[in-house]
Order: C-alpha cells, then sequence, then structure tokens
C-alpha cells in the first residue's frame, strides 16, 4: 500500500495537482503528517479501479459476459435467488451464427475482406450493429474482426487492451501477451475447428503475398488532399479515393468508400470524379470565397461581439451552469456506485464527467473577470498578411493544404452527387471554423480561449471535365 500511495503522490504532482500542507497531530503517531490536496480522491479512484480489474477477471474466469454484445450472439440476463442479477451469460444466436460461418466460408475459398463484405450485403445479410451515422452494413473492417475473434472457436480472450492509461485519461492501448486470459468456452464455439483453420491459413498466405510484393502499409499522413476531409451526403461514409484504369495508366478518382467497399446495395452513390478536378475546385472556392479579408473581418466583428463585457458576462453564466450539472452528475454517479451498480460501466463514466468538470472550472476561471483589449490599428495589417500565407499554404503542396484545410473546417465537406440530362457532378457544402482561424488574427491573452462557433456556410457546385462508367 505504500508503494501505490507514492505513486499516486507523483502521479497527482505531475499532473499540476494543487498540493496543500497543513500538519495534523496524532495520539499514536507524534510529529507532522503531510497529506496533499486531492491524494485522497486519487487513492480512492486507484481502488475503484482495481476492485473493476478484479470484478471483471472473476467473470471472465468464469465465463461471464464482461463487456457488450458480440456479433454471433445474445446476452441473458441471469438472475440469483435474492431476485437480484447476478451476471449475464452469452447465447449463440443462430441467425448470426450462420452469416458468421459464410464469412470463414469464404475467406477458405479465396475472398478478400471487400468481396465478403459486398457479397453478405447483396445477400441481406444480417450485420453488426453499426457505429453511429453509419449504415447498418458489413464492411471490410468488420469482416477482418470477425476473423480474428477467437470467440468464434470456442475461446474467450479477456484483457488484451485497456481503455485508460494510468491517470485516467482515454486511451486504448493493448496489453502484452503474456497478461491475456484464456479460458475454454466450447459451449459458445461457432466454427469449427477445421474451418478456422482453412480460413486463417488462407489469411496467412494473403499476407505473405502482400509482404512478397513490398507492399507497405502507410499510417502517415494522406498522400491526398481530401482524405478524412470529405463525406458522402447519401450515407455518411468517407469520401476517399479510388484508383482505376484508364487508357494507358491508372488515374485517382474521388468516391463514396461505403459504395466502393460495402457495395451499391448500401450507398447506391457510385458517381466517382477525377482528384485533381474536385482539389482544383474546393481550392478556389476556398481561396475566392472564404479568404477574403471582408469575409474574416465579419468573424472578426462577431468575435470580438461576444468577447464584449455582455458576451463574456453570458459565457460566465454557461459556463458556470455546465460546471454545476457536471457536479451533479459526478456526485449521482458515485452514489450509484456505493449502491452496487456496474462498476465497469459507471467508473468510465464517472472519470470522462471528472475530466470535462476540471476542464469547464479551468475555462470558467480563465473567462473570469476578463475584458477583452484589441489594437484595431493593427488587426488590418496582421488580416492581410495572415490571409496571404493561408493563401500560398492552401496550394502549396498537399501537407500544406491539408494543415490548411485542418485550420479552416468547421467538420467535414459534404458531397452531393448530381446526376441530371445536362451531365453529372457534385455539389459540395461545408462550414468555416472561424473561431480555430482567429487566434492568428487578434491577440488574444493565453488565458482566454478565442470564441467558439464563429463558423460560416461554405457551398458550392461543379461539373465534372472527366467521367468514369461506374
Amino acid at each position: 500500500m505504500a508503494a501505490r500511495g507514492r505513486t499516486a503522490w507523483l502521479r497527482a504532482a505531475t499532473a499540476g495537482a494543487m498540493i496543500s500542507r497543513h500538519a495534523a497531530h496524532s495520539r499514536d503517531t507524534a510529529g507532522l503528517r503531510l497529506v496533499p490536496d486531492g491524494l485522497r480522491d486519487e487513492l480512492e479512484r486507484e481502488k475503484a479501479r482495481q476492485r473493476t480489474y478484479d470484478a471483471m477477471q472473476r467473470k471472465a474466469r468464469a465465463g461471464h459476459v464482461t463487456g457488450g454484445r458480440v456479433f454471433g450472439y445474445d446476452n441473458f440476463e441471469i438472475v440469483g435467488p435474492d431476485g437480484q442479477r447476478s451476471h449475464v451469460e452469452r447465447r449463440i444466436n443462430e441467425t448470426e451464427a450462420a452469416v458468421v460461418r459464410k464469412v470463414f466460408e469464404l475467406c477458405a475459398t479465396g475472398a478478400g475482406f471487400t468481396r465478403i463484405a459486398k457479397t453478405l450485403n447483396e445477400d441481406g445479410a444480417a450485420a453488426p450493429r453499426p457505429q453511429q451515422s453509419r449504415p447498418a452494413a458489413w464492411a471490410p473492417s468488420s469482416v477482418r474482426e470477425v476473423l480474428l475473434r477467437p470467440l468464434y472457436r470456442g475461446e474467450i480472450v479477456w484483457n488484451q487492451t485497456r481503455k485508460r492509461d494510468s491517470g485516467g485519461q482515454a486511451k486504448r492501448a493493448t496489453r502484452p501477451e503474456d497478461a491475456w486470459l484464456h479460458v475454454p468456452a466450447p459451449g459458445l464455439q461457432i466454427v469449427s475447428d477445421e474451418l478456422w483453420q482453412s480460413a486463417h491459413r488462407e489469411l496467412q498466405s494473403r499476407s505473405e503475398q502482400y509482404a512478397q510484393a513490398g507492399r507497405q502499409r502507410h499510417d502517415g499522413e494522406s498522400r491526398y488532399l481530401l482524405t478524412n476531409f470529405g463525406r458522402c451526403a447519401r450515407c455518411g461514409g468517407s469520401f476517399a479515393v479510388q484508383t482505376r484504369q484508364h487508357g494507358g495508366s491508372r488515374v485517382a478518382l474521388y468516391g463514396c468508400s461505403t459504395a466502393a467497399k460495402r457495395g451499391s446495395k448500401v450507398c447506391d452513390n457510385t458517381l466517382v470524379a477525377r482528384m485533381e478536378v474536385l482539389d482544383r475546385e474546393v481550392l478556389a472556392t476556398l481561396e475566392t470565397d472564404v479568404l477574403r479579408p471582408s469575409v474574416v473581418e465579419q468573424a472578426i466583428e462577431i468575435a470580438l461581439e461576444e468577447l464584449a463585457p455582455t458576451g463574456q458576462a453570458t459565457a460566465r453564466e454557461r459556463l458556470a451552469h455546465d460546471v454545476a450539472t457536471l457536479e451533479r452528475e459526478c456526485e449521482r454517479l458515485a452514489r450509484a456506485m456505493t449502491r452496487g451498480g456496474r462498476l465497469d460501466a459507471l467508473l468510465g463514466v464517472l472519470e470522462q464527467h471528472q475530466a470535462r468538470l476540471v476542464a469547464a472550472r479551468r475555462e470558467l476561471a480563465s473567462v473570469a473577470g476578463f475584458t477583452l483589449s484589441v489594437d484595431r490599428m493593427g488587426l488590418q495589417g496582421r488580416l492581410r498578411a495572415k490571409l496571404q500565407d493561408w493563401r500560398r499554404l492552401l496550394t502549396a503542396d498537399v501537407a500544406s493544404g491539408r494543415a490548411v484545410l485542418r485550420l479552416l473546417l468547421e467538420g467535414p465537406i459534404r458531397f452531393t452527387p448530381i446526376v441530371e440530362e445536362r451531365g453529372r457532378g457534385y455539389a459540395f457544402e461545408g462550414a468555416i471554423a472561424f473561431d480555430q482561424m482567429l487566434p492568428g488574427v487578434v491577440d488574444f491573452p493565453p488565458c482566454v480561449a478565442s470564441p467558439t462557433g464563429t463558423a460560416l456556410a461554405l457551398d458550392a457546385e461543379i461539373a465534372l471535365t472527366w467521367e468514369v462508367a461506374a
């Protein structure tokens, strides 16, 4: 316990926690005792994390559910003699299990992740629960997850990842394999050993061919301007680069990745546009319609009004309300934990609320009693210099252009396909985050964040000058 207390002290100190020292006389121990402010809370959180870990480990060893629902199974609550929930067990869902077996069968015959996903979607097969704003359909990534999940061969593997770091911040990381817990679960086996091995031999062969071809995975910055900045307006899927053969060479095209990887049954937007055409039109719109002195000056005036005394008072009231609400939520969650609720879920939510509460208190303290003073005489010169820099960087190279887009955009650019008798094309729209641009033009003091919510709309429509039959 002494070692753990020392660790907690160091974490509190390095996190910049306020530490106060006061003397306390004890009948049993003479002398002074140093008590860091916040150490008790840190120790309690550490104990709660350990209790949660131990409880989850006991559940995993017993074969009980320690997380959410897994495709192919249903979760059933088991009630104890006292009428209270004892634990949750998995039972095979035969409809979904048939889809899981088909995934392994298709893989064993040589089908890739994308081909399997499209086949399942065309057949209308049941699919895993989608992420927020994503279509309920199979994707290459979900196919891969199914093929690599050992539960389908009757083995529970627990403790593979951790959701938070030692300081309680949300940060997913893989644990070392020697920390994994393997529990046989023959009653949950969906895929036979022979089918599992056949599919994984195919995966291994494909991986070796991939390596021999000298292809490398790129996890760094994209080589394409609009990657991760565009969304299909039809389905919300990413607007990504595809390559196709045209004439004697391959050309790069932008299109809906959902339609490309999941099939037209999921998204019917099969329209593609040549990459350089869309890049040029988006950049031209930003240069001519956004990066103009009159537009940015309007945003600055809105920001200065928000930072005026009246606007600051409104901001303080909003922040004070947020702080009070978060404090009540933290107290409610703490009471729920003491009553024996689901510790794993409650602890995660409590830590998230505590992090938001710390941030809200810090922001409230930063705006208290502040009045902004702006040098309007020098503002015009700085504005023109910044606009010139942004225009230059926007078209200098892909990396610089992406950096400026990251600064300018408030959310993704939405691309809507237009198919008419006069031709085919894309209309695109988005919002500009002037609140992110203002610190480069207006000299805000370090203790004050630039105002939020200052966004103007961007929209344009272009026609394709080159088309590829979908």
